[in-house]
Formats: C-alpha cells, sequence, structure tokens
C-alpha cells in the first residue's frame, strides 16, 4: 500500500509444505519481481502470518476425531473432523442406495486414542 492506503501493486507467492508433514517448516517462496515484496517487507509479514494460522490449526487438528465407515463389499473410507456427529450424518446422508454398498459400520477414534 502507498502512503494514502491504496494498494499499489502484487506480488506473487507460493507457500511450499515438506513432503514430511512437518508443516512449521514451510518456505515461503516469491515468485516473478520482488521489488514490491522486498520495499514492503513483505517476507517477515507473511512468514509471521502463516505461523500463526498453521499453529491455530495445529492446535484444533489435535482436538479432531478420525471416523471410519465400512461397507459390504470391503471398502472403507477415513474421515477426520472435529464434529463426529455432523461426520456421521454426512455419511449416512450420501452413501450409496444400492444395498451392498450401504454402510454397515462405523467406528470412532478420539484423540485420546479410544
Amino acid at each position: 500500500m502507498d502512503e494514502h492506503g491504496y494498494y499499489d501493486g502484487w506480488q506473487d507467492f507460493s507457500i511450499k509444505l515438506p513432503l514430511n508433514g512437518d508443516v512449521m517448516h514451510f518456505k515461503l517462496v516469491f515468485n516473478g519481481d520482488q521489488y514490491l515484496a522486498q520495499k514492503n517487507m513483505l517476507r517477515d509479514y507473511l512468514e509471521q502470518l502463516f505461523a500463526e494460522a498453521i499453529s491455530l490449526w495445529l492446535e484444533e487438528y489435535d482436538q479432531r476425531v478420525m471416523v471410519t465407515a465400512y461397507n459390504r463389499s470391503g471398502r472403507h473410507w477415513i474421515s477426520i473432523c472435529l464434529d463426529p456427529g455432523l461426520q456421521i450424518q454426512t455419511l449416512l446422508r450420501n452413501q450409496s442406495p444400492q444395498p451392498g454398498y450401504r454402510i454397515i459400520r462405523l467406528e470412532i477414534r478420539y484423540p485420546d486414542g479410544n
């Protein structure tokens, strides 16, 4: 932004996450000309912003519940969610109308392993 609060350009960037799942070690990559990124000190701002967002997500993710649905054909679906009741309703509502593919068993695992 300029001194009057108007946008004076844009900067393309990407966030690269490591394949090992350690999302706190993300990499911020600016694409193309980096003049505005350097002028506005975007690197520090965006790295802090994404680190805070990822930290909040990880705190919430620790409260996750894993719901596994099984059908007669031997297939199963795993869903990770925060609200198992809503997830089960969605699974039951969206299941196949064919009897052989309908859900016959649900397993719910809470964060403490039960």
